[in-house]
């Protein structure tokens, strides 16, 4: 997902295409016999939600305990962003089921999961994409042997697809990214998987249609996606914040204003009632907030919100240099002189619309302060994917064995 958090965002290029904190939403690693979140679509931890999946009880006795042992060390060494050890683990499981490589086995197919969510996560493309192709490869054909939908549901191949997509969205391959999105939410609509994984598939294919600008299709299948996670997290879970700001970015973008503010200012309620006032996220919604009201012209109101979130970044200490608490301070700056402007315009008799004041400035520089940032990765190759946030979502989901 990547880091879609930064600051206002004139236009959806902008956003940063980084897999940490993308929430292209990531499935996590998958583990046997896990109880974590199912979403396979969803690859970052839950502030944007990690996934991993589960194995069926049969499968889990085949395994080695040493494996199984191996594979939650790498699933918690994934947790805890030490991918390099997640890796190191995760080889180990792998190698320890050598002897019956030539053999496909759900235990080999969600490891090789696991395997390229955690490449995924560092940014290493071309082994997560070669480590997912051959986990999606093997859970293919393993289907085929499966005689009731139940055992096909249980290969959570709608996680590996929806990682797919984000490696190809990541190496800028749009349509290829779009192909493995829909066969994700494809996979999950056929076998019944966790509504997660749903969830996790619009997020993506709906923010991949924002960036193509093509805002009709990204409102509709990002309300969906909303809705499902009010569903299944409630109103006030962290889960709903990045697709609200997604669809708070389309209305901007469309000059929907009101929309906007709305949609934000709901973010921004989340946010505050999960992290309290004294957080980053809060000031980032803040500036959101902000950037809409000052396009309104709603310049007080603006004002007293960027100095609201400029004392948040204060207080949490962030450098000087922190792009969002530049944003604030900036922002306040030119409001500052639009208002002086007007005033001495107003003693003077030559009053211009306010409107075109504030259109002159932000013409020039509007960057929307919080890219949607999730990508929601699916790490859940074997056991739960929604938990790793986004590669926005920056958060993979591992598949815990």
């Amino acid at each position: 997902m990547a880091n879609p958090r930064k600051g206002v965002i004139d236009d959806f290029n902008d956003i940063p295409k980084a897999p940490s904190s993308n929430k292209a939403r990531l499935p996590g690693p998958n583990r046997v016999a896990s109880s974590s979140r199912s979403t396979s679509s969803t690859g970052v931890e839950e502030d944007t939600s990690t996934q991993f999946s589960e194995s069926s009880s049969v499968q889990t006795q085949q395994t080695g305990t040493s494996s199984r042992l191996l594979i939650n060390e790498g699933i918690a060494y994934h947790k805890q962003g030490q991918y390099s050890m997640a890796l190191k683990s995760f080889f180990s499981a792998l190698k320890s089921q050598m002897i019956d490589r030539s053999k496909d086995h759900p235990f080999l197919a969600n490891t090789l999961a696991n395997i390229g969510s955690t490449y995924l996560r560092q940014g290493c493309h071309q082994q997560a994409s070669a480590a997912l192709h051959e986990a999606m490869g093997m859970m293919q054909r393993l289907r085929k042997h499966c005689k009731t939908k139940k055992e096909m549901s249980e290969l959570k191949l709608s996680g590996v697809l929806n990682n797919l997509g984000t490696v190809y969205f990541l190496e800028g391959d749009n349509k290829a990214s779009m192909e493995y999105y829909r066969e994700a939410l494809k996979d999950s609509n056929a076998f019944g998987v966790s509504k997660k994984e749903v969830c996790n598939a619009l997020h993506n294919i709906g923010r991949l249609h924002a960036l193509q600008h093509e805002w009709g299709v990204a409102i509709s299948v990002l309300n969906e996606s909303l809705r499902m996670e009010k569903e299944l997290y409630g109103n006030h879970s962290m889960a709903a914040v990045d697709t609200l700001n997604l669809i708070g970015f389309v209305h901007f973008s469309t000059k929907s204003y009101d929309a906007a503010t709305v949609v934000f200012a709901e973010a921004l309620s989340i946010v505050h009632f999960n992290c309290g006032l004294v957080h980053e996220k809060v000031a980032t919604s803040l500036l959101n907030v902000g950037t809409v009201l000052e396009y309104q012209g709603r310049l007080d109101e603006a004002i007293h919100t960027f100095s609201t979130a400029r004392d948040v970044f204060e207080r949490i200490g962030v450098d000087r240099d922190h792009r969002g608490a530049r944003i604030a301070c900036e922002s306040i700056t030119k409001i500052r002189a639009v208002l002086n402007e007007s005033d001495e315009q107003k003693e003077s008799g030559g009053l211009r619309k306010e409107t075109k004041q504030i259109e002159g400035i932000q013409d020039e520089n509007t960057e929307f302060r919080q890219e949607p940032e999730n990508w929601q990765e699916d790490d859940s190759s074997i056991v739960d994917s929604r938990d790793l946030e986004s590669l926005s979502s920056e958060d993979m989901r591992l598949v815990h064995l």
